[in-house]
């Protein structure tokens, strides 16, 4: 039994902020390699082959990750199930993490950095999937909404830290990737240590899925709605996570685009600027969806609103534009992604491999990381292969405008 009951309002507080704490570290465990560490090592490794060379780890990186989200979900459920915790999974994953990134810090080949990426990935879901499914464990439905506007709100406070670590450290070193570790690891570890978790809630309250629905939550036509929409509106926001260290480089070298800083400080600003608003805007949308008692209508919104800044950011006329335009689509983005958490939560809280269905869901993340590389490598135009990212940009646009065609067909929420 926890020293702390989660149920009553001290333990309601304490577990969101630890959770959403932890959560903010599995966040900041990849958000930074993959935007600026990465790339930043890659082009330090391979200048004249830096985007089919990145290309490629994303590619390894992202099939891994498909793999062993659903594993690391899978046995998060086992151990919970005869344990009655999910804890010694996330501890074992946190170590695992620590270590790959200190060979991380230490690779200085392409096949260095693909090995130890495959190591990266297996660690960071197994701890990252079971983390995930804690929502389901402990949260009742009436809460989800505002929780879920906290766990995502980890992205943009991610971002707001790479903004921190590009100013730090403007030049690719080891450091950079020690400092990282170092404050995954005291993220997470109150979690474990306090654990202010007791037993697993009921799913009963205004937002309970129809009993008929809860018999088969994996292949209710909803869910499988939610799928399809996350998938296309993560599309955009891989190719920006994995690409805009490159994206800007290239605006910068062509000066297409006046006012463009150099790469690693054109990749801080656009983190600090953005992260402030998504942060705001990921925690408003969950709350206010909560005590509204609606999910799709803000999804909808969201997912409009995220496509035409992709637009805008795929052609800016100026530096201050697509600042703007980076700004809006990540607020957009992950207030779409906050509502619907809740709303995945709410159809699987009662399924008993819960944490391996999130790891299905979990497809929808890393699904784009494979499309995005495999786009890059077979259609890119030069030798830098930068002149295809504004049409790959476009077409994320359109599939953000398409999975809002798809939220609108959602019934189970209004």
């Amino acid at each position: 039994m926890s020293v702390l009951n989660v149920r009553s309002a001290k333990g309601q507080a304490l577990g969101d902020a630890l959770y959403a704490l932890s959560f903010l570290g599995a966040q900041l465990a990849y958000i930074p390699l993959l935007v600026l560490l990465l790339p930043r090592r890659v082009v330090a490794i391979a200048p004249d082959h830096a985007l089919a060379s990145l290309s490629l780890l994303l590619l390894i990186g992202a099939v891994t990750a498909s793999f062993a989200h659903i594993v690391g979900g899978a046995i998060g459920d086992r151990w919970m199930a005869r344990h009655g915790s999910r804890r010694p999974v996330i501890a074992a994953g946190l170590a695992g993490l620590i270590i790959s990134y200190v060979f991380l810090a230490q690779a200085a080949s392409i096949v260095m950095l693909a090995a130890v990426l495959v190591f990266f990935q297996i660690t960071l879901n197994l701890m990252f999937a079971p983390l995930g499914a804690l929502m389901t464990d402990y949260v009742p439905d009436s809460r989800k909404g505002r929780v879920a506007g906290l766990l995502n709100a980890g992205t943009p406070l991610s971002i707001l830290l790479l903004a921190g670590f590009s100013f730090a450290a403007p030049q690719d070193s080891a450091d950079a990737f020690y400092a990282v570790a170092g404050l995954v690891m005291l993220l997470v570890l109150p979690l474990l240590m306090v654990w202010p978790f007791d037993q697993p809630v009921g799913t009963a309250g205004s937002f309970a899925v129809p009993e008929k629905a809860r018999r088969t939550p994996v292949v209710t036509r909803d869910l499988v709605i939610v799928w399809c929409a996350r998938l296309l509106m993560q599309l955009g926001s891989c190719l920006l996570t994995n690409y805009l260290y490159l994206y800007v480089l290239s605006l910068h070298q062509s000066s297409r685009v006046p006012g463009v800083p150099d790469a690693t400080t054109a990749v801080g600003r656009l983190s600090l600027v953005a992260s402030g608003t998504a942060i705001v805007g990921a925690v408003l949308a969950g709350h206010t969806s909560d005590i509204r008692r609606f999910r799709r209508l803000p999804m909808i919104v969201g997912a409009i609103i995220a496509g035409a800044a992709l637009v805008v950011f795929a052609d800016p006329p100026s530096w201050l534009v697509l600042v703007g335009a980076y700004g809006v689509f990540q607020t957009a983005h992950i207030s779409y992604l906050g509502i619907d958490s809740a709303l995945v939560a709410q159809i699987i809280g009662q399924h008993p491999r819960r944490g391996m269905v999130l790891g299905f869901m979990n497809l929808t993340n890393t699904l784009p990381a494979i499309i995005s590389p495999l786009f890059a490598l077979g259609t890119f135009a030069d030798a830098a292969g930068t002149t295809i990212l504004p049409y790959l940009i476009l077409a994320c646009a359109g599939s953000c405008l398409t999975a809002a065609g798809l939220a609108s067909r959602i019934h189970s929420t209004r």
